[in-house]
């Protein structure tokens, strides 16, 4: 059997880990690849699964009997924790496979400062290279939906900031632990009553629909006041430049020429947010402003891939 070259990625998230394989011949055409979806990615919400899974492509078995790892590319937000995964991950390889940790350095893509850059969240930057790759200078909100919830933007290929606050599960638990009647509310429920524009789903009339709208109202009215603030960071940008503007005018053309914000969205409650953005965003952002909504499942992981593809690329060039 003829054995495949592949990279493997993993993203090590605070409820999941989750990873996908790329294989490839020499002659594969890197940008090609790059924009095609992972013919296979798996999620895992026990490490046990996460080490037996590697096990079989290790020992090329079942499904994996033709995939050769010859690199492994990974993210982390389980801090020292991680060493002890990685450890295990490199018992299961060996020492012939290469191991990188994703981490920032100076690229034609995008550009990045944050205070303490050891603290921001590997899975933040592996979601920077993805939109920065694919989007390149159009203005772009990132939006990961996870245990955390994470908004951050670039603008003109510049790092414009971003802020973290706690997802559905982690305001829920919360809620339920600190209060003596409020029940905990699974995401089967607060999908249940989702907010619409109908009167009846304005308000609640029940504690499962009020707690379900509640979580909704704080975690969606976050992201719709942070795409405001983007408008306005654009606008205040644009004039600081003497550019003739209109009220939130993006000053960047797409190649549709037509001013755009790309709102990115992953994560495992993003769904959600997506259904929510596409219903009400038109009616909270100014009417010169258009924007594009997309969900990746797998965005972190294309991430990953695209990090692994400059690094390989600046290696090769030096």
């Amino acid at each position: 059997m003829n054995m495949k070259k592949s990279s493997l990625f993993i993203d090590i998230g605070n409820s999941h880990i989750k990873i996908s394989i790329d294989s490839y011949n020499d002659s594969d055409n890197n940008n090609k690849s790059l924009k095609e979806d992972f013919q296979d990615s798996f999620s895992f919400d026990r490490e046990k699964d996460f080490f037996e899974t590697l096990k079989k492509i290790r020992r090329h078995e079942g499904m994996f009997a033709d995939i050769n790892v010859i690199d492994l590319c990974y993210c982390s937000v389980r801090g020292k924790e991680t060493y002890s995964i990685i450890k295990n991950i490199k018992k299961i390889f060996g020492q012939n496979v290469k191991y990188y940790r994703i981490s920032y350095f100076d690229n034609e893509f995008f550009s990045f400062k944050y205070d303490q850059l050891s603290s921001y969240g590997e899975d933040r930057l592996a979601l920077l290279f993805y939109v920065a790759y694919f989007f390149g200078k159009d203005a772009i909100i990132s939006i990961d939906c996870g245990t955390a919830m994470t908004i951050d933007t670039l603008l003109n290929g510049n790092y414009s900031g971003g802020f973290i606050t706690a997802g559905f599960k982690l305001q829920s638990s919360i809620l339920n632990k600190n209060t003596r009647l409020l029940p905990a509310i699974s995401m089967d429920e607060i999908k249940k009553y989702k907010i619409d524009k109908s009167t009846s789903s304005i308000f609640g009339f029940s504690t499962l629909q009020s707690l379900s709208l509640g979580l909704q109202y704080a975690i969606f009215g976050s992201v719709l006041l942070a795409i405001n603030n983007f408008c306005k960071l654009i606008k205040d940008k644009n004039s600081n430049n003497n550019n003739s503007v209109n009220s939130c005018d993006i000053g960047y053309k797409h190649s549709n020429n037509s001013n755009v914000i790309q709102i990115v969205i992953t994560g495992g409650d993003g769904i959600l947010l997506k259904e929510f953005l596409d219903k009400f965003l038109i009616d909270y952002i100014p009417n010169d402003i258009k924007f594009s909504i997309s969900f990746d499942k797998n965005a972190v992981l294309k991430g990953l891939r695209i990090f692994n593809s400059i690094r390989k690329s600046y290696s090769n060039a030096n």
